[in-house]
């Protein structure tokens, strides 16, 4: 439920930030023997951003290449609780891998954001470089809009109608492909 409002929340500043774009929201990708469920996909005529929601609350701490970030909540009665969570920097890789190898279409114009709620404390994160940023919801639309206008134009038109020609029918999919997906990453993380 709260993921599902932080999710609104993400497509309605993007909706309304006065840039020229295409939102794509709940992806799915099979490719080969992977599957990939994207929160948000934005094509615009510099970078395509894939977009990754984490609404978790409290302390979140973690580094680049760790498996594993957490987040740290304390509470008066029970004292501190920790809860794991796979690394939204490597998740988000795999969601690049798998747009590139979908679209025949280079990495290096493919960017990461991860998106985390208005409740999450940013404590020990990494730090953005020229590919990767991660912020607080509150943030997030003001430094996407800033890389968005400060890149040079990279998509021709034709480009950027073919990758959402591609990619659209990929958020409509049967309720089998999405169990399918839920059930492989079960078995990945377990």
């Amino acid at each position: 439920q709260y993921g599902q409002y932080g999710e609104e929340c993400i497509a309605f500043e993007l909706k309304n930030s006065g840039i020229d774009m295409y939102i794509l929201h709940d992806i799915y990708l099979e490719f080969e023997d992977l599957s990939a469920q994207i929160d948000f996909l934005v094509i615009t005529k510099r970078h395509l951003y894939v977009i990754e929601c984490k609404n978790y609350t409290g302390w979140i701490f973690g580094s680049e290449n760790n498996l594993y970030w957490y987040q740290t909540l304390y509470s008066g009665k029970s004292g501190v609780h920790k809860e794991s969570f796979y690394n939204p920097i490597l998740q988000n890789k795999s969601h690049i891998n798998a747009v590139s190898d979908y679209l025949n279409f280079q990495k290096e114009y493919i960017n990461s954001c991860i998106v985390f709620g208005r409740e999450a404390v940013l404590k020990a994160v990494p730090e953005d470089d020229q590919y990767c940023f991660i912020e607080k919801y509150q943030r997030f639309e003001g430094k996407l809009m800033n890389r968005i206008c400060s890149s040079p134009r990279r998509l021709s038109v034709n480009e950027i109608t073919r990758i959402y020609s591609v990619l659209l029918p990929c958020t409509n999919v049967p309720e089998e492909v999405k169990k399918k997906h839920k059930q492989n990453i079960r078995e990945k993380y377990r």
